[in-house]
């Protein structure tokens, strides 16, 4: 069973969620999430109306939809600091 955190795990995962925000991953990953779902329905909408291009190209792989979520996780792990740091006026 999972006993509790740290305050040093804690404020490592805090850190890491807050580079995703620094880096602006949530916006990124929406709009590549669009550009996929938009291109998908494309070549589908091409596609089922081919018999020919169906069964040569119906089963391949066209993405890789975890390769951007894997890049996010592993630059979140080491921030720039100058974007996470507030300096007031």
């Amino acid at each position: 069973m999972k006993q509790a955190c740290t305050i040093p795990e804690i404020v490592a995962i805090l850190a890491h969620e807050l580079g995703h925000w620094a880096l602006s991953h949530l916006i990124k990953g929406l709009v590549v999430t669009m550009l996929h779902l938009m291109l998908f329905f494309t070549l589908y909408g091409e596609m089922v109306s081919s018999a020919a291009m169906f069964r040569s190209f119906g089963s391949l792989l066209l993405f890789q939809p975890n390769r951007p979520s894997v890049q996010n996780q592993l630059a979140a792990r080491h921030p720039p600091v100058t974007r996470l740091t507030h300096v007031p006026p």
